[in-house]
């Protein structure tokens, strides 16, 4: 079967030459449709990824303006006392040491935002899954409630998989923000990384609240784009589906438990790599 030449302009206009019989030409329809739907789905998929980070950083904002004034109002507050010519030399040299802590804790902050705001880095690499949580959760503490207690539990040593450090973010992201909305009064996050307990080799990453639980008809469904059981405009029904995308990405698997009233728990099982490979 001769399919014949097809060419496609910028505007998206097909040309199909002469040669070959219909079902060609209609096949040559089909796949060029097939690959220009594709190409704008990969387009959509970027910009709505680009959308979330601005979204989760903006999150995030909040707490870090927080936490720079408050290490703003410590340095300010022993810089005055450095200026009191009245000082004697040991609170000097401990308001230079507090103060040179607050700069310590800055920085610190100002790296964790930095690396979480690389949008574009789409490099793999290899990860420790336990400082990449931990970072993402120090940035979003402050998006977290007093009424509600966020733990973290590290198992001993490193946990390494390798990947893109902004698709382990995302699930951080996103399902601590499930797990913090799901939770109406006072309730407890538990974030925890060990090694999985599997006849493979795997990083798990876990995620647990005290909050509604869900339905087995909701569980059902959870994972649908734009399928959403939160008020309208408190979410777009995204944030899961963004999740298990992230999770395939990374070569991984999901696993989900829960009971109305009782809580839920997302299990994320990771391919470990070689502690060697950390970069």
């Amino acid at each position: 079967m001769n399919f014949g030449s097809v060419a496609l302009n910028a505007s998206a206009t097909l040309h199909l030459t002469q040669s070959g019989d219909s079902s060609g030409r209609a096949l040559g329809m089909v796949i060029l449709y097939y690959d220009d739907a594709r190409t704008r789905l990969q387009e959509a998929q970027r910009a709505l990824e680009h959308k979330q980070r601005i979204d989760a950083l903006g999150l995030v904002a909040g707490g870090v303006a927080h936490d720079f004034n408050n290490m703003l109002t410590v340095m300010h507050g022993h810089l005055e006392l450095l200026r009191d010519e009245h000082v004697d030399e040991q609170s000097r040299t401990e308001s230079l040491s507090v103060m040179a802590q607050s700069l310590r804790q800055a920085g610190r902050l100002t790296a964790q935002l930095l690396t979480f705001g690389k949008s574009d880095d789409i490099r793999e690499q290899a990860l420790d899954v336990g400082e990449v949580v931990e970072s993402t959760l120090a940035l979003l503490k402050k998006a977290i409630p007093d009424h509600i207690q966020l733990r973290f539990s590290r198992a001993d040593g490193t946990h390494m998989t390798r990947g893109n450090r902004a698709r382990v973010e995302q699930i951080v992201l996103n399902l601590v923000t499930n797990a913090r909305d799901a939770i109406a009064h006072s309730g407890t996050i538990s974030v925890d990384v060990a090694s999985a307990d599997t006849t493979k080799a795997e990083v798990l990453l876990q995620v647990s609240d005290s909050g509604l639980g869900i339905s087995p008809e909701v569980i059902s469904r959870m994972f649908e784009p734009f399928f959403t059981t939160k008020e309208a405009g408190k979410g777009t029904g995204l944030g899961l589906t963004t999740v298990q995308e992230a999770v395939n990405q990374l070569g991984g698997r999901l696993h989900v438990e829960s009971r109305p009233k009782a809580g839920t728990t997302f299990q994320v099982f990771l391919p470990r790599a070689a502690a060697a490979a950390s970069e």
